[in-house]
């Protein structure tokens, strides 16, 4: 839809999505639609351009859970495993053609449990973490609130809490829903919570 929902076009994927429940969409400046599904075995990722008018499967795989767009057009996408592995972030500089593991604390962030993923208006990015699992030798994770920093391409972590939730309001006000089931936020990019 381009007049705020009044009407719909369909933009067929024919049947290169043929089969997957998706789970997850975003769109980036440029238009290009990405797509994340599962079809009980295993999960995808597609994108659509719309210069080509054209559907494409992506090479990353991992059951999707969201998909959102960081600043200089970083994409990151949260995934499980259906063998219960674990699951992780990846982020793309290339609108998904290639993929990379996004690391917290140089871990391997392919074995943390992510339940949220969320930027905000100028495309920084959060992930809530409710556990690590020692792989490697490499130890896990802090359960809590990160933020990722372009910069250092690496995660800084903000609450040492047990988010099961995240969501950040078009004023870029953060909230986060604790394994208690009580609900905070953050008004300052995660520095102060309340």
């Amino acid at each position: 839809s381009v007049d705020g929902g009044n009407s719909w076009s369909e933009n067929a994927a024919d049947s290169i999505m043929a089969g997957y429940n998706i789970r997850a969409l975003t769109v980036d400046d440029a238009g290009q639609i990405f797509v994340g599904g599962s079809n009980g075995m295993r999960g995808k990722f597609f994108r659509y351009t719309p210069a080509d008018d054209q559907w494409m499967a992506l090479q990353k795989t991992g059951d999707p859970a969201e998909i959102v767009i960081g600043s200089g057009g970083l994409l990151f996408a949260s995934y499980q495993f259906h063998d219960e592995s674990g699951g992780g972030i990846a982020k793309s500089s290339d609108s998904g053609d290639t993929w990379f593991g996004a690391s917290i604390n140089n871990a391997d962030f392919q074995w943390h449990g992510v339940t949220g993923l969320a930027a905000n208006s100028t495309g920084t990015v959060f992930a809530a973490i409710v556990y690590g699992k020692e792989w490697g030798g490499v130890p896990p994770s802090t359960t809590g609130i990160y933020r990722y920093n372009t910069a250092t391409d690496d995660w800084t972590l903000l609450l040492e809490e047990t988010p099961w939730a995240l969501a950040i309001a078009p004023n870029d006000d953060i909230y986060i829903v604790l394994d208690d089931g009580s609900v905070m936020r953050s008004t300052d990019d995660g520095l102060s919570w309340e």
